[in-house]
């Protein structure tokens, strides 16, 4: 049986009352003290459930992975400087209707 609790997060020293709070809300799913029990600083005391923050996680890894595969991409594609040297060697190429040897239905087909 489990047991389920709620609290605002103040623990009772001996010589003074200490707040314990975490930088997010959540549920507890793991206790590592009791009652009466004494702890030192840096000692855990609980675990929240951080299912939605690993969920989060794996989401934007996936982006992260998705984003340097496009990055990858662009980095293939001729640069700016590039295309006018490239519309060039295009331009000088001849026609593949001028090559010798070029059937009139290949000649079609390119149209």
């Amino acid at each position: 049986m489990k047991t389920k609790f709620s609290g605002s997060g103040i623990v009772e020293a001996s010589t003074r009352n200490i707040a314990v709070g975490t930088p997010m809300s959540g549920v507890v799913v793991k206790l590592f003290v009791s009652v009466g029990q004494q702890v030192k600083a840096a000692d855990t005391l609980f675990v929240l459930d951080d299912r939605r923050e690993r969920a989060a996680l794996a989401l934007r890894e996936t982006l992260l992975a998705e984003a340097k595969a496009k990055l990858e991409r662009l980095l293939q594609l001729p640069r700016k400087e590039e295309l006018p040297a490239a519309a060039q060697e295009s331009r000088n190429r001849k026609p593949i209707s001028k090559i010798s040897g070029c059937s009139s239905e290949m000649r079609r087909e390119s149209r």
